[in-house]
């Protein structure tokens, strides 16, 4: 029996392991099925996610990178043209200064000219009357002179006279020995004839008479001898003090000669200096209108000095009521900052009670100062970073694109090779489907082989069904996610896209905005450019006009000096000759006033002897009574050789005569020579004057030469003070600046603290009297600051930007070192977030004084303004 039961124990083992093999392979084909299910879902879940991100990756590498490779092109381009724009205006400003200041120089220059030309005419002035003094008394001196000629002249005609005088009563004494000498011959013929009627033979008293008459005659004959003695000594001194005379004449009349040459010569002279007086004369005439010329060219340019002088002061004027404009706004800045915060202490004091919202208000204002001072970092780290990569950026743009090349070619490699990656995947997916397939049909036959099997499994069948439709269904959801997911990124690439377009539309329109505002202030700057031009062209010739003119007087002068000095050699030449000439003569003059004296003496001498002879002759007489006989032929031979000389001494006297007037003649011609010499003076002092007025030509021509240099030396010394006012200027106008920049810091946090308390309190109505009272007179005030003050270039109003952004190169070159926001240009420096903008100021602008609008960078904008123009 037991064996038995043990038999049926196998057998009954035996048949059921047939039942349970295909069940466990049943089962293990459906767990490997599940499992190789699930490794496929896993790994085709994995491949999609895998494509997906690597199509994210991709797409968000290239998004990055053209992003990226736009940016920078487009901060670069921005940047380039901020530079290039930033350097034309810095240049305009600078020439634009450096013109003013050339302007201001030449002003000061012609100011110190005119000051100089006016000392000069008051030196000219004291000059002249020096001048006229000089000529006044070299007048007196030339009176004195020409009354002492007149003396010595007036001394030389009475000696003249004298000697006439002296020769007339001399002739008169020599007729009135004539006439004794014609009575004595007539006394003695008679006697002669007497003595000859009485010595007839007739008479008988003939010998004794001739006896006595012997003795007569040899007495007679003894005083004959004496009296013919007596007369040949006398015709010997009267024979040679006639040669003597005519030696004289004939003296004289060479000198004459000589004289009268001298005077032909002198006459040729003074032509000659006359004709030099008349050309220094049309020379000082020229020049005395080359004068008037040059005062007038002086007025001229004093009236373009006192123009330019007010355009400098209207200039000046405006400078200064610009910068009281802003010291009045600092100082209202300031007076409204105390009034504001004497109000915070006055809401201080009434939101005491309000402690709930002034803790939120306190926290959200320091989360805000945190938020700031964490976005001023980041900022500053931007900007470093920024400056970084751009000071980099520069020398890999080239690179990038490049770089751009390359990857749009890796892309299209990485999208073809995605594209077969994706195929191949395809393929497989379709190849495990078809597997599937199979393993499907392998398993209905295997179902149909194991029906009895499925039954009792069907259960586990329905679960594993359930469980695979679970998955079915999470996988379907994935794969939507997945879907929604790429249809999310496609939507925001679109957007993202789209703002690209609208950035590159308001970038285009902020670029056209300031090219509009750029060609308005260019044109403004070159009507400016022009007018300046104009003026310095104005300028240039009447500086060109100047030196034409200084040219011409100092070759006029040059000319003049040589004429001068060949004038003033030729007359002192001539007062050379003159002098010698008037010495010669006054030697002359007194050899012939001694000799006259010698011949006066001689001429005594002579009348002595002749009134001894007379009496000698008297006595002869007596003798000759009784010797009339014998001296007959004698008598009549002297008489006749009497007579002889009598004609002799007349023709010497009429001679003698003849040269007295001669004498008489040269006399006066010396005197007309004596006043010819006195104009000759009078011309040699004009000389002299014109000599002395060109001596102080050249003394004013170089005193002109030494103020030219300390005008330039002054124009130098008050450019460096232009300079120190300037820089004083700036460090006002940075003061100034600095007041806004903390007002402008101020005023954010006001409006919101405005704000906030208008939206705790809900409405003005509902606060106290007070309080309303100070928010009233803070909204005015923030409104009077919001109000745009007026453009002085174009009398538009300015906006707020301009006055709290306005920046001078000064500023830049001494903030480059210290703050690194100053390297980078105002394009790509970060704006300050729209909630601390709000309250600040209102961008608003008319005409062409628009500000830059801000460009895009990162999403966010940055107004630039333009420079203020350093107006003097």
């Amino acid at each position: 029996m037991v064996t038995i039961r043990k038999k049926r124990g196998k057998s009954s083992s035996k048949a059921k392991e047939p039942k349970l093999e295909p069940e466990l392979a049943h089962q293990i084909l459906m767990r490997s099925m599940n499992e190789s299910r699930e490794r496929l879902c896993e790994e085709e879940i994995q491949l999609r996610q895998r494509i997906i991100d690597e199509e994210r990756r991709v797409i968000d590498d290239a998004l990055s990178r053209e992003s990226n490779i736009r940016t920078v092109i487009l901060e670069n381009e921005l940047k380039a043209k901020y530079e290039e724009l930033r350097k034309d205006m810095m240049d305009s400003i600078m020439k634009r200064d450096w013109d003013l200041q050339l302007v201001q120089g030449k002003l000061t220059g012609m100011e110190k000219a005119q000051e100089f030309l006016m000392k000069e005419k008051e030196t000219a002035l004291q000059l002249a009357s020096k001048l006229q003094d000089q000529l006044d008394l070299a007048q007196t001196m030339f009176f004195e002179e020409r009354e002492m000629l007149k003396s010595r002249i007036n001394k030389l005609e009475k000696d003249c006279r004298d000697s006439t005088n002296e020769s007339i009563e001399y002739q008169a004494h020599i007729r009135k020995l004539e006439e004794s000498n014609r009575n004595k011959q007539a006394a003695f013929d008679a006697s002669s004839k007497e003595l000859i009627v009485s010595q007839t033979p007739d008479s008988p008293t003939s010998a004794s008479a001739s006896a006595s008459g012997t003795d007569a005659t040899g007495n007679s004959d003894l005083e004959e001898d004496e009296n013919e003695e007596d007369f040949s000594e006398v015709d010997k001194e009267t024979a040679a003090l006639v040669e003597v005379l005519r030696r004289e004449v004939e003296v004289y009349k060479e000198q004459i000669a000589n004289l009268q040459n001298k005077l032909h010569s002198k006459n040729r002279d003074e032509e000659k200096t006359s004709l030099l007086v008349a050309v220094l004369n049309t020379q000082l005439e020229s020049v005395r209108e080359e004068n008037k010329h040059l005062r007038e060219t002086a007025q001229k340019r004093m009236d373009d000095i006192k123009s330019m002088q007010d355009f400098v002061q209207s200039e000046r004027e405006k400078y200064f009521a610009l910068l009281g404009k802003a010291e009045n706004a600092g100082s209202e800045a300031s007076v409204k900052q105390t009034q504001l915060q004497l109000e915070l202490d006055v809401h201080k004091k009434q939101v005491i009670e309000l402690t709930s919202s002034l803790e939120k208000v306190t926290n959200e204002r320091n989360a805000l100062t945190k938020k700031h001072e964490e976005y001023v970092e980041n900022a500053i780290n931007r900007e470093r970073e920024d400056f970084r990569a751009n000071t980099s950026m520069k020398a890999l743009v080239e690179k990038h694109q490049d770089e751009k090349e390359r990857l749009l070619e890796a892309n299209k490699k990485a999208q073809d090779d995605m594209f077969n990656y994706k195929v191949l995947t395809r393929a497989e997916m379709d190849s495990l489907k078809s597997r599937l397939h199979t393993m499907q049909e392998i398993l209905d036959q295997k179902e149909q082989e194991i029906v009895k099997v499925t039954r009792t499994l069907s259960s586990e069948n329905e679960q594993l069904k359930a469980e695979r439709d679970q998955l079915w269904a999470t996988w379907q959801t994935k794969t939507q996610s997945m879907e929604e997911e790429r249809q999310s990124l496609i939507n925001q690439r679109d957007a993202l896209a789209e703002e690209l377009k609208n950035l590159r539309k308001s970038s285009a329109e902020t670029e056209k905005q300031l090219y509009e505002n750029l060609v308005i202030m260019t044109a403004c700057h070159d009507s400016k450019k022009e007018e300046l031009e104009r003026e310095q062209a104005r300028s240039r010739e009447r500086d060109k006009e100047y030196n034409n003119n200084i040219v011409f007087l100092r070759a006029d002068n040059g000319n003049l000096k040589t004429k001068m000095s060949e004038i003033l050699a030729s007359a002192e030449q001539r007062e050379k000759e003159d002098l010698e000439r008037i010495t010669h003569l006054e030697r002359q003059i007194g050899e012939l006033n001694s000799k006259i004296a010698v011949e006066y003496i001689q001429r005594d001498e002579t009348l002595a002897k002749a009134v001894q002879r007379a009496d000698l002759a008297e006595r002869n007489v007596r003798r000759l009574q009784n010797q009339l006989q014998e001296a007959h032929e004698n008598s009549s031979k002297k008489a006749m050789e009497s007579s002889d000389v009598v004609k002799a001494l007349r023709a010497d006297a009429r001679e003698l005569k003849s040269e007295l007037d001669l004498a008489k003649r040269t006399i006066e011609r010396l005197e007309g020579d004596i006043g010819d010499r006195a104009n000759y003076k009078h011309l040699a002092t004009m000389n002299e004057h014109l000599t002395e007025e060109l001596a102080g030509y050249r003394a004013q021509v170089d005193r002109l030469r030494e103020e030219l240099r300390i005008a330039q030396e002054d124009q130098r010394q008050r450019g460096s003070s232009i300079e120190k006012m300037v820089e004083a200027g700036e460090k006002a106008r940075r003061r100034a600046e600095g007041l806004e920049r903390a007002q402008a810091l101020l005023s954010p946090l006001l409006a919101a603290l405005r704000a906030r308390v208008g939206e705790s309190a809900g409405g003005i109505g509902d606060l106290s009297d007070g309080l309303r009272e100070a928010l009233e007179r803070y909204d005015a005030a923030v409104e009077e600051i919001a109000r745009p003050i007026d453009c002085p270039a174009c009398g538009r109003p300015l906006p707020t930007s301009t006055r709290t952004t306005t920046t001078t190169a000064a500023d830049e070159r001494e903030g480059e070192g210290a703050d690194l926001r100053r390297t980078l240009p105002a394009v790509l420096q970060p704006r300050p977030a729209p909630s601390l903008a709000d309250g600040a100021s209102a961008m608003r602008m008319e005409g062409p004084c628009k500000p830059k609008q801000g460009i895009p960078r990162y999403g966010r904008y940055k107004e630039v303004a333009l420079p203020q123009i350093n107006t003097l």
